[in-house]
Order: structure tokens, then sequence, then C-alpha cells
């Protein structure tokens, strides 16, 4: 049985100092244990995806983002899959 899940989102169109704080906020300690954050797409946005541990659902994983994130004016955009 696995123990953990992942959420993936996309926040499009997000500058730079956005990315980078998206970035800050994801590493804080907490029920993500590992957040890639692919910025290859420039200023078009990026693609993020997280780890949990333990496992978590969607509901509860996609509130953790938003908790995170939405203080710095973002909410996620979810990545079919």
């Amino acid at each position: 049985m696995n123990n953990t899940s992942r959420y993936e989102f996309s926040l499009p169109l997000c500058s730079e100092a956005q990315q980078l704080q998206v970035q800050q906020v994801l590493a804080l300690p907490g029920a993500i244990t590992t957040a890639t954050v692919n910025r290859s797409t420039g200023s078009a946005g990026l693609t993020v995806e997280a780890t949990f541990l333990p496992a978590h659902s969607l509901a509860l994983m996609q509130a953790e983002i938003i908790a995170r994130i939405a203080p710095i004016g973002l909410l996620p955009v979810r990545t079919p899959g």
C-alpha cells in the first residue's frame, strides 16, 4: 500500500517573483514532503508537483496548497491526469 499521494497543478501567468514565492512557501515544513516546481515556461507560469506523506485525499491536498499560496495572491489550476 502506498502511503504517499501526489498533487499536480499549474499557476498560469505568474511573474518570476511569484514563482520564487511559490517555491518558498511550498518548502515550509508540513504535510508536503517534496514539491517540484517546473519554471521552464517562463512568464507563462509554472507547473508544480507536490508529494504528501502520509497520503491525503484530493480535497485535503488542494486545501493545503491553497492555504500556502493564496496569501501571495495565487490559486492553483488543477492539471488533468
